[in-house]
């Protein structure tokens, strides 16, 4: 299931320092550390504004072409900025991708609960699926 939040992007992109390196950037590039390829998950936790200011920050442009730093960083970087466990954060984007993409609401929140074991990943999937229908 896709879940465009671009008003949260807009947020990730503004300037600032990158989060992996720590350089003040004039341009940041909201990265989605799980690829929006399988299911785009704009949430906080999937994202990470990376510095995008050649040749001061190429944290961006560095993970793209060298795989560095890696999802794994970036990951633990995540993790300590929302309070999470990094499992908790993967559990949660896989339960979204997951979900059935024609799905109405009540139809996603049904699958959701029915399909995940662990009530909390399932409650966090339905917050994040429930932007696409407000």
């Amino acid at each position: 299931m896709n879940v465009p939040n671009n008003e949260l992007l807009a947020s990730f992109r503004s300037s600032g320092p990158c989060e992996c390196c720590g350089r003040q950037c004039s341009m940041r590039a909201a990265h989605h550390i799980f690829p929006r390829g399988s299911g785009r998950v704009d949430w906080g936790p999937n994202l990470i504004a990376l510095g995008w200011d050649y040749p001061g920050c190429i944290c961006h442009v560095g993970h793209h072409y060298s795989g560095k730093p890696t999802k794994a960083e970036f990951l633990a970087i995540t993790s300590k900025r929302e309070g999470w466990t990094v499992q908790f954060i993967e559990s949660v984007i896989m339960a979204v991708r997951a979900c059935p993409w024609q799905a109405t609401f009540e139809q996603a929140e049904n699958w959701l609960l029915s399909h995940f074991a662990d009530k909390v990943v399932a409650e966090a999937a339905i917050a994040i699926v429930k932007r696409n229908y407000e």
